[in-house]
């Protein structure tokens, strides 16, 4: 935590010595770590970013020793952390490095001969100044120079036609803000240094609290947009005050993957309108939101409602396409999109006889009495009743609801007494071993769909609100187990938690604030796990 920069370390001071006194070596060396001599500077090598880069991972070692049960020394000593993409949540790679720009002047070049070393130096405070507390830390990455012979002339960082990354950790709170705000126009001095650094992005505005500022306001279409406007700003400035074009300059790993989990643009627009993609799953939860309050507010049914569950992908951030409502008014819904699965269950009731067959029948009319009831109460809600028509101990029956919203819904009954009573055939000393087999695979098939499932979407979309990047890491995860013909081989629930983990436990790294770089991170935890020899335990 010790600020290096503006309180330099002295082991021993030489008083009276103006050659190497404090301000002697403040303005010529980025970092000051004198020895006991008082003549030397240690870090004499070392650059403001180093520094920086060096406390950011002693920062993370601090709360690896803050926790007193885990045992995080493989994390600490063993593992490599210098990979770029998975160490950052943004790189960007600089490819074209100017050689002319206006802080480049004649005499600057005295000491910067080469515009390598200059650009290198002086691209971080441009970039510090531009995006604030958006980052945590700017990193300034590039391989050292070749060896050279002696006989031969030493080779320079521009004509070695080496690369420049910028490495970029997030401040996860902060780094998807639409407005950065300035100084107010009265205040000259400041006010031109801001349109200095922002160009034509800058203007005047006033807010709703009466203040009147100079602010740049970054128009973006729903939240993957809104996760790229770290990269807009990079680009932005390198393009204004260097000159680096775009496309051509600069090539920007963040945002490559985000088209793959939008639907192609050949659907017809009447079936899914690419434009509502913008609200994410905002639409899609508000109607999920709707339909509780109408379920609650239903009149003339026979037992209250105690709650209602999403056990959806959908309702959990993590289904691979955002949903859109259709415009839809067949009442056979279910032939036409993939409903959403919600759990309804009642106040506890004596009343539920002690036969499971018959608390089949008795779930069937509470369906068609809760679809009736809909329609009539809430006019434009489409409620279809799905039966089979079979005495099984476990019945397919179903109701499918066509919100007004667009939104199809499909609705379950759950009855504790059902397991209950499966529980109890299968301890049933009396019963064959086949009916036995029976009473367990429909147990484990209630334990899924009716308490591990609902279960499961509670934790991850907690997890998604707390962390927000991790909804498009899932996403991302589970297109590339489609891409590659695995998705049939892997139930969504495993693919969902395998990708929590690299949020849960991001050793030996930051918890990723990038959707990109967390998609990364699970390949790697994919292809680097021990699967053979270790379980992975994900302590949702």
């Amino acid at each position: 935590n010790h600020d290096f920069i503006r309180n330099p370390v002295f082991m021993n001071k030489l008083e009276g010595s103006e050659e190497f006194s404090e301000e002697s070596f403040t303005e010529n060396f980025d970092v000051v770590f004198v020895d006991n001599s008082g003549k030397l500077n240690l870090l004499s090598g070392m650059t403001k970013t180093a520094l920086e880069q060096i406390q950011h991972e002693a920062r993370i070692a601090m709360e690896y020793f803050n926790e007193n049960e885990a045992d995080r020394f493989e994390a600490l000593f063993l593992q490599k952390v210098n990979d770029t993409k998975l160490r950052y949540d943004n790189v960007a790679k600089i490819t074209q490095i100017p050689t002319s720009y206006c802080n480049y002047t004649d005499s600057v070049k005295l000491d910067y001969h080469d515009p390598f070393v200059h650009f290198a130096r002086t691209i971080l405070v441009q970039l510090k100044q531009g995006l604030t507390n958006r980052v945590s830390l700017i990193t300034i990455n590039y391989a050292q120079l070749p060896t050279w012979s002696i006989s031969s002339v030493p080779p320079s960082y521009s004509s070695s036609n080496l690369k420049l990354y910028i490495g970029l950790v997030f401040n996860p709170e902060q780094s998807n803000r639409l407005i950065d705000y300035g100084p107010s126009p009265e205040d000259e001095t400041a006010a031109s240094q801001f349109r200095k650094l922002w160009g034509k992005k800058a203007e005047v505005r006033r807010f709703k609290d009466g203040s009147i500022l100079e602010c740049v306001v970054w128009d973006v279409k729903g939240i993957e947009e809104r996760c790229l406007i770290v990269s807009r700003i990079v680009k932005y400035l390198l393009h204004l005050h260097y000159g680096i074009n775009e496309s051509k300059g600069i090539q920007y790993f963040t945002g490559q993957l985000n088209d793959i989990v939008i639907p192609s643009t050949n659907i017809p627009k009447s079936i899914y309108n690419k434009n509502g993609i913008a609200n994410g799953f905002r639409d899609v939860m508000q109607a999920f939101d709707k339909l509780v309050k109408q379920f609650m507010a239903l009149e003339d049914v026979p037992l209250r409602f105690s709650g209602i569950r999403a056990a959806s992908s959908t309702l959990r951030y993590a289904s691979i396409f955002i949903p859109q409502p259709l415009a839809l008014t067949a009442k056979k819904i279910s032939h036409y999109v993939d409903p959403i699965e919600v759990i309804i269950q009642f106040e506890h009731s004596v009343r539920w006889p002690d036969d499971i067959v018959t608390i089949q029948k008795m779930k069937i009319a509470f369906y068609i009495r809760l679809a009736s009831q809909l329609e009539l109460q809430f006019p434009g809600t489409c409620a279809t009743v799905v039966t089979d028509n079979s005495d099984t101990i476990i019945s397919e029956a179903y109701m499918d609801i066509l919100a007004d919203s667009g939104f199809a819904f499909r609705c379950r009954i759950y009855n504790e007494r059902e397991m209950t009573l499966l529980d109890r055939g299968i301890k049933d000393k009396i019963s064959s071993q086949l009916k036995k087999d029976t009473y367990t695979k429909a147990l484990e098939r209630e334990k899924r769909m009716f308490v591990e499932i609902p279960m499961h979407t509670l934790q991850i979309q907690t997890l998604c609100n707390k962390w927000p990047s991790l909804s498009l890491t899932i996403r991302l995860t589970k297109r590339w187990f489609s891409t590659h013909l695995l998705s049939d081989h892997v139930d969504e629930e495993w693919i969902e938690c395998l990708s929590s983990q690299v949020y849960l436990e991001p050793l030996p790294w930051n918890r990723p604030s990038s959707g990109f770089v967390g998609f990364l991170r699970v390949l790697k935890l994919i292809a680097s796990w021990d699967w053979n020899n270790e379980a992975m335990i994900v302590n949702l």
